[in-house]
C-alpha cells in the first residue's frame, strides 16, 4: 500500500490524498476527510494530522500506510502604537536600550495570568518597545478567549515573536474569523473593531 507523499497546506486549505495497491481503502482518522472509503479523499484538517490507509486487495490481503497533512499555523500581522513611547512617527526603543525589556515574557501574572513560555532571542539591534500580550477571541467576552501569545512590539508597531518571526495561531477554525485583542502593562488594552477572517497572513 501507498498513501503518497506527506504534504503541508495554509490554515483553512485542503489538499487531495492518494492511495494506491488496492480496490478498497479505508482512511483513519476521518477527521477532515470528505469520504474515508475512497483512494483519493480531500483531507481538510484544522491542526497537522498523519492519516493511515488500509488498502485491501482483491484476494481479500491489506496492507497499510501513512501520510501526514501540516497544516501552517496563521500569522498575525498586527500592527499597534502605544501613546506612551510614542514620538508621533515611532515609538521609543529607551527600555531596551537600557536593559529594561525582560527576556521572559511579564504576563505570567496577576491580572493577565499568562503561562506562555516566550523568551526574547531577537539579534541585537532589533527596534524592541516592549512585550505585549495578543490575544484571538471568538466573541468580545473574555471567556471567548481562543488562543494567546505573547509579542514583542517593534518601533514601528509589528508585533513579532520573540526570535523575531511572525506571530503565529495553531488552534484557530479555518476560515474563522476572531477579535483581536492587545495588552500592555502600563496602558488599556485595545480590541479591534472587527472580526477579520483568518487566511494565512492576516493583516490589521
Amino acid at each position: 500500500a501507498s498513501a503518497g507523499s506527506s504534504v503541508s497546506v495554509c490554515a483553512g486549505g485542503s489538499t487531495q490524498l492518494a492511495a494506491t495497491g488496492g480496490v478498497s481503502y479505508s482512511w483513519s482518522p476521518v477527521t477532515g476527510l470528505d469520504n474515508p472509503h475512497v483512494s483519493n479523499p480531500v483531507a481538510s484538517p484544522m491542526t497537522t494530522t498523519t492519516y493511515t490507509v488500509t488498502v485491501s486487495n482483491a484476494g481479500g490481503c491489506s496492507s497499510s500506510a501513512s501520510v501526514t497533512v501540516t497544516v501552517n499555523p496563521v500569522v498575525l500581522n498586527v500592527q499597534v502604537l502605544l501613546e506612551g513611547p510614542y514620538n508621533g512617527t515611532s515609538m521609543s526603543t529607551g527600555l531596551d536600550a537600557q536593559g529594561l525589556v525582560p527576556v521572559n515574557q511579564p504576563y505570567n501574572v496577576a491580572p493577565f495570568n499568562y503561562a506562555g513560555t516566550e523568551t526574547k532571542t531577537v539579534t541585537s539591534g532589533t527596534a524592541v518597545v516592549d512585550w505585549v500580550l495578543v490575544d484571538l477571541r471568538s466573541g468580545t467576552a473574555s471567556s471567548s478567549l481562543v488562543e494567546r501569545h505573547a509579542g514583542l512590539l517593534l518601533s514601528d508597531g509589528r508585533i513579532v515573536s520573540g526570535n523575531g518571526s511572525g506571530l503565529s495561531y495553531s488552534s484557530l477554525t479555518p476560515g474563522g474569523s476572531y477579535y483581536v485583542v492587545i495588552w500592555h502593562r502600563n496602558h488599556l488594552s485595545v480590541m479591534s473593531s472587527v472580526r477579520p477572517n483568518t487566511t494565512r497572513t492576516t493583516s490589521m
